[in-house]
């Protein structure tokens, strides 16, 4: 490459040790050698420390003292990347072999673009700890910031310029201790910054019953989704947003509202799924009934790569 950026890796972490040994893997395998890695460790107390000082050879700095959560974490480590290019790899998760490389390639390619997208494998653990892929996540045309359909936004598993992260501002893990990337991302996504994209699959994310968004258990979903609907509000009610971002989010809370009233319907909590329809209908009464007519699980509207 005529430009060899450094690149920084973040992996926030705290009580891992079941699954960072994984995460360290793919970094130590990465093919690209100008990788700036940050571990910040909440204190763990469960042996992830010891794994941590196993492969102290590939971290440029770490720390091990409490903290506020992941979202604290990545706040912490992005005021001291050293990289033109950050990317977050959280402590279940692990990247392709030639993830960085790919990422720098397309930052040589297209020397504007602030956002680096790319297809995301969800694999799934299954209770002898074993994986197995479930859904390949990739972004349509060309990863087009819309909320049309409550597209699926991978805030952290995305590589950024890391002067456009810092402009952004931090991770709100106090408001959003679920989905505060998700915040972020739309944050950044509404500023419709250039993006670039390769449809190779480079993050591998485990869904597992301890992650933070739930596991796949009906209760951590419809958490997620009632914070989902917190963060739309926050957006209409709050945020200067041209008509058509408005629009957007209009239909982004609306589409949201309706998965909460199904989900919380079928984990029994029919008590919210009440409060839902009717907020929703009283609210935007002919935009929610398209949106229920136009219904489908999540499966159905998360695009796939064959």
């Amino acid at each position: 490459m005529a430009h060899s950026p450094i690149i920084t890796l973040i992996t926030p972490v705290f009580n891992a040790a079941a699954t960072i040994e994984k995460t360290f893997q793919s970094v130590q395998a990465q093919t690209y050698p100008y990788i700036d890695y940050i571990v910040v460790d909440g204190g763990s107390t469960d042996g992830t420390v010891e794994i941590i000082e196993r492969y102290r050879g590939i971290i440029r700095y770490f720390h091990s003292r409490p903290d506020r959560g992941p979202y604290d974490a990545v706040n912490q480590a992005l005021a001291l990347a050293q990289g033109e290019i950050t990317g977050i790899v959280s402590a279940d998760d692990w990247l392709a072999p030639d993830a960085v490389e790919t990422v720098a390639a397309l930052a040589e390619a297209d020397k504007e673009a602030e956002i680096f997208c790319f297809a995301l494998e969800e694999q799934r653990q299954t209770a002898n700890g074993a994986l197995r892929p479930a859904r390949i996540f990739c972004d349509p045309e060309g990863e087009r910031f819309r909320l049309f359909d409550g597209i699926y936004c991978q805030g952290l598993s995305r590589f950024y310029r890391t002067e456009l992260m810092r402009r952004a501002g931090l991770f709100d893990g106090a408001r959003y201790p679920k989905l505060a990337d998700r915040e972020w991302y739309m944050r950044v996504g509404l500023r419709e910054p250039r993006k670039t994209r390769t449809p190779k699959t480079l993050y591998y994310f485990r869904c597992h019953p301890g992650s933070i968004s739930g596991g796949g258990k009906m209760g951590g979903t419809v958490r997620s989704l009632q914070e989902m609907a917190q963060i739309a509000r926050h957006y209409l009610r709050e945020k200067p947003l041209s008509p058509l971002q408005r629009e957007w989010v209009k239909n982004w809370y609306c589409f949201t509202m309706v998965r909460l009233v199904f989900y919380a319907a079928r984990d029994g909590k029919l008590s919210e799924a009440l409060r839902a329809f009717t907020e929703t209908l009283r609210r935007y009464p002919a935009r929610f009934a398209l949106r229920v007519a136009a219904y489908k699980l999540p499966r159905g509207y998360r695009h796939r790569i064959p």
